[in-house]
């Protein structure tokens, strides 16, 4: 009997040690360790989009398309995707997050005058879309002049703009075309005599004989204005100019970001013109 009794004694106390440990258990599970609770708030989050992805978030919020942006700039800076580009007269600056929220958005005018040191373009050119014969093309077509015909013909690359010289009949022309493409000058005026010894003294010229022009003898100020408008094709002209100075019209305006120059006769015919881009 005595045994028996020792042997339930000891499950007895099997039991309530069993019982003992069952409960710290479910105490510890039940309450998690502070320390690796605090270590699971302080991981980063993974990151879930791409340098590419946040250009398309940026580009999408500016509603402008990155083959027409320059000046791009991309990178990754301290888990923040930096986008940078200009377009239409407007710098860009966007800061997006890992997670493709837009943290930071700046839109300002260029700045025309930027240090040379700060412009990208400027030592990270963009690539040459036409060639030197595709410049010259643009140009005979634009003057409606046959190469074969011109004279005094000067083609040439300066500083990613292609220069092109040439005169034809009774006119030198002067284009400057952009590696897109674009025309961003042109200049049409009589050409410049070149005879020396040989030109006949001032005296005997007959436009010295001729009677001083009139006022009645040329067009109005408005007519010279409407000429240069049209051949221009403009219609929404601002800063318009019109004065009478050294026996012609002078004729200036602005339209988006190009400025327009003219020099047109007493009788209507346009003796010179520019078109220069703003950049």
């Amino acid at each position: 009997m005595k045994k028996t009794r020792k042997k339930m004694i000891l499950s007895a106390s099997v039991l309530t040690a069993l019982a003992l440990f069952a409960g710290c258990t479910s105490a510890n599970a039940a309450s998690p360790d502070p320390t690796a609770a605090r270590i699971a708030e302080t991981a980063p989050a993974a990151q879930t989009i791409t340098l590419e992805e946040a250009k398309a978030i940026a580009y999408a919020h500016a509603g402008v398309s990155e083959s027409d942006a320059r000046d791009k700039s991309y990178e990754r800076d301290d888990g923040i995707y930096e986008i940078d580009f200009e377009h239409s007269g407007f710098e860009y600056d966007y800061d997006i997050s890992r997670q493709g929220e837009i943290l930071k958005v700046e839109k300002e005018p260029e700045r025309t005058a930027k240090p040379a040191e700060n412009k990208p373009a400027e030592t990270k050119p963009a690539a040459q879309t036409i060639t030197l014969e595709e410049a010259k093309a643009i140009a005979y077509a634009h003057a409606g002049v046959s190469e074969s015909d011109a004279r005094d013909k000067s083609y040439e690359r300066d500083d990613g703009i292609f220069e092109i010289d040439f005169e034809h009949g009774g006119f030198e022309y002067d284009y400057d075309i952009s590696r897109q493409g674009e025309i961003l000058k042109v200049e049409k005026e009589p050409e410049r005599s070149a005879k020396s010894a040989g030109s006949k003294p001032a005296e005997s010229k007959p436009a010295e004989t001729k009677p001083a022009q009139t006022k009645s003898d040329r067009i109005s100020a408005e007519k010279a204005l409407s000429i240069a408008l049209d051949h221009a094709g403009v219609t929404d002209a601002r800063d318009r100019d019109v004065e009478w100075d050294d026996g012609r019209w002078e004729v200036s305006f602005e339209s988006g970001r190009t400025e327009y120059e003219y020099d047109i006769s007493a009788d209507g015919t346009i003796l010179h013109w520019e078109k220069e881009i703003d950049d």
